[in-house]
């Protein structure tokens, strides 16, 4: 893990953490692909070619004989992207020659309230959700300005989980269990306004209707506007 201290070199000083969530349905990816991105998961289920500066796997699942494929197409098919993923799913993507750009991370501390730790070269606060995850990455690599697109992490006030992707799922455990685990979700991400506060960082939530209430809200064509207006520079944002 050494090696993720080189993700700290960054070009800008803002960027985009991109969920799954229906909403990105009705956002214009084109106008933020020549920014840093972190996307998640199964996000190229539905934008096959967008390049993602950053992909973040954090579930274990991505190591398995199910998920793996969908893995190493990505790696191969997308040539710039870095991925971030768990430790023992980054050591077996090395045994398979996924060398240059994985990065591997060790999410094992529990969050609690104001608690976390986003160093990413040692123990990182892990995460039931993987947003607050590529939040604490990108706050890692020196990011101030964060903005969040699709997500709208409303799954359990639905009867059906929804993704921008994919259509109408039925849910795997009772809403009450949904709404139990998300709870520790939205508790952590009040954890990360607060460490946001602490060191001089905005996160700001571009997610129409989104339920994620701990930022700032805004929106996309406002803040490009601001990006164009002020040439990236967001010191008096």
């Amino acid at each position: 893990m050494k090696k993720n201290v080189t993700l700290k070199t960054i070009d800008h000083d803002f960027c985009f953490v991109i969920g799954n969530g229906p909403s990105l349905t009705f956002e214009d990816l084109e106008a933020i692909k020549v920014y840093p991105t972190f996307t998640v998961n199964f996000f190229h289920k539905g934008c096959p070619e967008f390049p993602s500066t950053y992909h973040v796997l954090l579930d274990p699942c991505f190591g398995n004989e199910e998920c793996l494929p969908y893995v190493l197409d990505l790696y191969d098919s997308h040539g710039t992207t870095k991925f971030i993923t768990r430790q023992n799913v980054a050591k077996q993507l090395l045994t398979l020659n996924k060398v240059d750009r994985i990065f591997g991370t060790y999410p094992v501390l529990a969050q609690y309230r104001d608690f976390v730790r986003c160093n990413m070269t040692k123990s990182m606060t892990g995460s039931v959700n993987v947003i607050p995850f590529a939040i604490q990455c990108a706050l890692y690599m020196g990011y101030k300005n964060i903005f969040l697109l699709g997500c709208d992490f409303n799954s359990y006030a639905n009867l059906k989980v929804e993704h921008f992707y994919k259509h109408g799922k039925d849910r795997m455990t009772s809403i009450g269990e949904d709404l139990r685990w998300s709870s520790f979700v939205h508790y952590h991400h009040y954890a990360l306004q607060a460490y946001a506060q602490r060191t001089d960082c905005k996160i700001i939530n571009l997610t129409p209707g989104s339920l994620i209430d701990a930022y700032p809200r805004n929106s996309l064509n406002l803040i490009l506007n601001k990006i164009e207006k002020k040439n990236n520079d967001f010191k008096a944002y």
